[in-house]
């Protein structure tokens, strides 16, 4: 396969689709189902905070694997770390973050996660 910037482009957008939708079902299955393990008094418990992170991780790594899966004949890091890039700095940017209350220390902590997932995304992608 061709390596052309739009076929990384795909690769990265899919990942990114695949991610969101992940994390959207996690997230969306676990507030519904367990209102009081997400809020106490208007703030995001410490329980969900862990569990969020664990979603993080997750999506991210079936994110990165999809990417890579698509990735062609693009090599190295950089689907992983574009992608990785592109979901911290919307984490950091997104509107939704400072709304849902989370803290500096709550982003860094996903921001990590994040990257970690795509960091075992890639490793796993890379046996395809």
């Amino acid at each position: 396969m061709l390596q052309t910037v739009p076929h990384l482009l795909l690769a990265l957008i899919a990942g990114y689709v695949v991610t969101v939708v992940l994390l959207l079902i996690l997230t969306i299955a676990l507030t519904t189902t367990r209102r009081g393990f997400v809020m106490k008094d208007g703030k995001l418990t410490r329980g969900y905070a862990i569990v969020l992170a664990l979603f993080w991780v997750i999506s991210s790594l079936v994110g990165v694997y999809v990417a890579e899966a698509l990735r062609g004949s693009w090599t190295g890091w950089k689907i992983a770390t574009g992608l990785a890039t592109f979901l911290i700095v919307l984490l950091w940017a997104g509107a939704g973050n400072v709304r849902e209350g989370r803290s500096p220390a709550q982003r860094v902590v996903l921001s990590v996660m994040c990257a970690a997932g795509a960091a075992i995304g890639y490793f796993l992608g890379q046996q395809i």
